[in-house]
């Protein structure tokens, strides 16, 4: 009761302390704790890090943004910008939700589209699709990510061995921008600004739509996952690592995790699930030169004993609707950790340890192995058609995969729990690599017990000034993140 009321009173000292901005704005963007709509836009992934915000505003024009901007900037009051909300973020004040800002336009002459930063990558693809269906834009691989936040922190896509990650300049052309004095600008108009958002995690300022460029692209791609008993985990690794070592056509990508055995029936008939007696490696392919090209190219992967076919031929919607969608976890964990690698190489042992390590952790506590995903995704990181010259988004030059491990503990875990699940997470780069640290580096997503800057920015001391320089020039750099990117 004394943490109720104690909530009640600081809610009452918020909105009176708004109450001049509260004026000025429509009472659809003002959301009470008791509104219907408050838990849509304010609940985080981790339970944990839920700071039940006095009130969320919800912006409907960059016009209303702009004012709460400028007035909240200007107050003693904490406050955080949030889109689709994957980084969890809170605040014990105000929160702004970027949900309504979920316009399109498309110019289909120039092939251009203006997005807001709040839509999903699935609505994006939706869109796309009715209005220039030969025509995509380099989105995220998972649908339910936001289009504002994938940008901010690069962006992996399928499409990245050919067009590079979202965020670069032969996708991502311009943003509008509300900086902290509350005006609108082009972020193309302030180059130090618009190089900033190519990658930096936010806070720069608060975007509200983006300016891509549309790719012609094929209609029939070949796609899905090629399901291989556990048993097989050598051979699969053996043959990933050979694969992923050579040169590949720029529209092949491929994906790899494991799937436990009570989530098959969601993925296989009845037929062939009597075959199945435990979990199973998905090598999830993708091959957009069609579906000759790709039974060619990963021969190797239906050949797999075991091996059973879940492939398709689909459009980018189709692929997009495919991906399994990871806004489900929200409200899951007590504490929603997430622990991203680049990698220049992937050796068979390093699978086999991924794996390996992913089982273990069933010992440690069932509970924290329910709720731990490691996702190799290969060749995101290799620069796309056209060299190093189009990358923008700062990385390891030799970066060319990537690895994402997700773990937590339940929402209703004990703490002892949720201990389990940080020392996991910590000890997981270790378990998969050994003791050095020169095959992997923590991107800043990551944990900040193991992400090292220093490393992270060594593709170049250029990239490093550019960094500083860039950092140092906006003082003004208050909390703003626009949420995170799972799978890219």
């Amino acid at each position: 009761m004394a943490i109720e009321q104690n909530q009640t009173d600081r809610a009452k000292k918020v909105l009176v302390a708004l109450e001049p901005l509260i004026r000025e704005l429509g009472s659809d963007e003002v959301l009470a704790t008791t509104a219907d709509d408050y838990k849509l836009h304010s609940m985080t992934f981790s339970v944990e890090r839920e700071l039940h915000p006095a009130v969320v505003f919800v912006p409907t024009s960059t016009q209303s943004l702009a004012k709460m901007v400028n007035f909240l900037y200007a107050s003693e009051l904490d406050f955080h910008v949030r889109g689709q909300g994957f980084k969890s973020a809170s605040s014990s004040d105000v929160l702004i939700s970027l949900l309504k800002f979920k316009s399109f336009e498309y110019d289909p002459v120039n092939k251009l589209a203006v997005v807001g930063v709040g839509a999903t990558w699935a609505e994006v693809a939706h869109k796309m699709r009715e209005a220039d269906p030969h025509f995509v834009l380099n989105g995220a691989r998972t649908p339910s990510v936001g289009v504002g936040g994938a940008i901010l922190h690069g962006g992996y896509s399928w499409m990245a061995s050919e067009f590079g990650c979202i965020a670069d300049p032969i996708n991502f052309l311009d943003a509008e921008v509300v900086k902290y004095d509350g005006r609108v600008v082009k972020a193309s108009e302030e180059p130090s600004l618009l190089w900033a958002l190519r990658g930096s995690g936010g806070g720069f300022g608060i975007m509200t739509k983006v300016f891509l460029r549309a790719h012609y692209y094929p209609t029939k791609i070949w796609t899905g996952m090629i399901l291989v008993p556990k048993e097989e985990l050598v051979a699969v690794a053996q043959q990933i690592a050979e694969f992923v070592s050579k040169p590949q056509h720029p529209k092949i990508s491929v994906m790899m995790y494991s799937v436990r055995y009570q989530l098959l029936h969601t993925i296989l008939n009845e037929h062939d699930l009597k075959a199945v007696n435990g979990d199973m490696i998905a090598i999830h392919v993708y091959d957009a030169c069609g579906e000759r090209h790709g039974r060619e190219a990963f021969s190797w992967a239906l050949d797999i004993p075991g091996a059973i076919d879940r492939t398709t031929v689909v459009d980018m919607k189709g692929v997009v609707d495919m991906q399994q969608n990871a806004a489900f976890l929200k409200g899951t964990m007590k504490n929603f950790r997430a622990v991203p690698m680049s990698i220049p190489d992937v050796s068979a042992d390093h699978i086999i340890r991924a794996l390996k390590w992913q089982e273990k952790i069933k010992s440690v506590d069932e509970a924290i192995h329910d709720r731990t995903m490691m996702i190799f995704e290969f060749f995101v990181l290799s620069p796309p058609i056209g060299g190093q010259a189009g990358l923008a988004w700062p990385r390891r030059l030799d970066d060319k995969h990537y690895l994402l491990v997700l773990t937590g503990s339940p929402a209703d875990g004990t703490a002892e729990q949720e201990q389990k699940a940080r020392e996991v997470a910590i000890k997981t780069p270790e378990e998969i690599f050994g003791e050095s640290n020169q095959d992997y580096t923590i991107l800043p997503a990551g944990l900040d017990e193991l992400h090292d800057p220093k490393k992270a920015s060594s593709m170049s001391s250029n990239a490093v000034l550019m960094i500083s320089t860039n950092i140092s020039s906006h003082p003004c750099r208050r909390t703003a993140s626009i949420g995170t990117n799972l799978s890219n």
